[in-house]
């Protein structure tokens, strides 16, 4: 996906709804061309939910939805378990959210995911509301065909509300929803963006023109994305803002983390927590009765369950450098801490002292793998 390559667009007919006629579109990929499956959201058999699948049946493709307004897990982690151990020796295509995507490029650098052999699909993404609320989203059916109404629901997950990277970065075909002059009701646009996505694409035999109006509407695409990213990079200051002055020294931070229960539940959902063995995992937090009393006499109390604070600084200086802010984390949260803002907040101040953005690109080492021996020191 690093290789220079003259992005082409074109306009695909929407028939029926938006989600049907893209389905339609990865039927026809999976049917007319050599790729095997598909890892695509696809709607569970008992109620409104979805869950990565891996689909090889285009029929299977019917209830299958790259707009689900939910995202019970990163997809990321779903591709690492399918490519970790080997890298797929047959095509298959991963239709993905950008942060999806972002956390499977951190997840590749850090040997967790072989891309190899992988066909990058990335969709505009509209945002997700949280699993908790899915039955409070009114007219859900309608609202995964519209996606305006969507991207603009007051039930957004906080991490979608302060998303700067809602387009696909990385990726060899894009589903480009974005548009002030684009009515999906009538059409959608598609990019093609490496040789690879190219190559799949090319036995569908569809129209790329550079001159013609796909190719206009990718620019007012770029117009509209220019502006959301305004708004949202705005919003999320703001936010940032508030919580470093929140979480602003030790007391406070302890005091924001207060009512964690120990359950672990970030770092379960988490795409970038990988360790198959975890320190916090094993038993040697186990203390007989007599340590836990010491602890307790030397403060008069002491909390059970403890180590909360070691489990959190442990995680950010696992994976704060390659947080991708999905926000996986804080809808995994039962105790309702805003991990996403904490998280959000630590990840970009490190972030930028390295001069670094997670997922970006494949070629961008991180800078936890890597050792300047003058990198830290004031400029």
């Amino acid at each position: 996906m690093a290789e220079e390559f003259k992005k082409k667009y074109s306009l695909i007919k929407v028939e029926g709804s938006l989600v049907g006629s893209i389905n339609s579109l990865l039927s026809d990929l999976l049917s007319k061309t050599d790729l095997e499956g598909i890892i695509i959201p696809k709607k569970l058999p008992v109620g409104d939910g979805f869950f990565p699948a891996l689909v090889t049946d285009p029929a299977e493709l019917a209830t299958a939805n790259p707009l689900a307004p939910i995202m019970p897990v990163n997809m990321s982690r779903s591709v690492s378990d399918f490519t970790r151990l080997a890298p797929t020796q047959k095509k298959v295509a991963v239709v993905g959210k950008p942060c999806e995507i972002r956390a499977l490029v951190e997840l590749e650098k850090l040997k967790q995911a072989n891309s190899e052999s992988l066909i990058i699909i990335g969709i505009d993404c509209p945002g997700t509301v949280p699993v908790q609320a899915l039955d409070e989203l009114s007219g859900s059916e309608e609202l995964l065909s519209t996606f305006k109404d969507l991207k603009e629901h007051k039930l957004l997950r906080t991490a979608c509300q302060t998303c700067e990277h809602f387009t696909p970065g990385v990726a060899d075909i894009v589903i480009g929803l974005y548009g002030s002059k684009l009515d999906l009701k009538k059409q959608f646009l598609l990019g093609v963006t490496s040789t690879a996505g190219q190559q799949l694409i090319e036995p569908l035999k569809l129209k790329f023109d550079d001159k013609d109006k796909a190719a206009a509407q990718n620019k007012k695409r770029i117009e509209t994305i220019n502006k959301l990213q305004e708004s949202r990079s705005a919003k999320a200051q703001e936010m940032m803002k508030d919580t470093g002055e929140r979480i602003s020294g030790l007391d406070n931070f302890m005091k924001e983390l207060s009512s964690c229960i120990n359950c672990h539940n970030c770092m379960t959902v988490c795409p970038i927590c990988y360790c198959q063995e975890c320190f916090f995992e094993s038993p040697t937090f186990n203390l007989e009765p007599d340590k836990y009393l010491k602890h307790a006499q030397l403060k008069g109390a002491t909390r059970l369950p403890g180590n909360v604070f070691l489990f959190h600084v442990t995680r950010f200086n696992h994976m704060v450098l390659s947080c991708v802010a999905c926000g996986m984390c804080e809808q995994g949260c039962p105790a309702n801490i805003p991990l996403l803002s904490i998280y959000k907040t630590v990840g970009s101040s490190a972030q930028k002292v390295f001069d670094y953005e997670p997922g970006r690109s494949l070629d961008e080492e991180i800078p936890i793998l890597t050792f300047q021996e003058e990198e830290l020191e004031p400029r």
